[in-house]
């Protein structure tokens, strides 16, 4: 991924474009992410709860601070 296509796939809203979310599906096997994405699909496979992509424009294994939020459920 060049400079250029980097800026253009990380600015607000770029999600919204099928080209974009393609191209960082594929970046999910980078080694910052990849332990993570194995993880993802681990908890995936139990069945119980909905599980996202982690973004590969993030820190990945190398992150400072890393969160997992349970999202909030509809009963409440």
């Amino acid at each position: 991924m060049t400079t250029f296509e980097y800026e253009q796939d990380d600015k607000p809203r770029s999600m919204r474009e099928a080209g974009v979310r393609q191209r960082r599906q594929t970046m999910l096997y980078q080694p910052h992410i990849a332990p993570l994405t194995a993880y993802a699909a681990k908890l995936r496979e139990r069945g119980s709860v909905e599980v996202p992509e982690f973004d590969p424009f993030d820190g990945g294994i190398h992150a400072q601070v890393f969160l997992i939020r349970k999202a909030r459920s509809n009963d409440s």
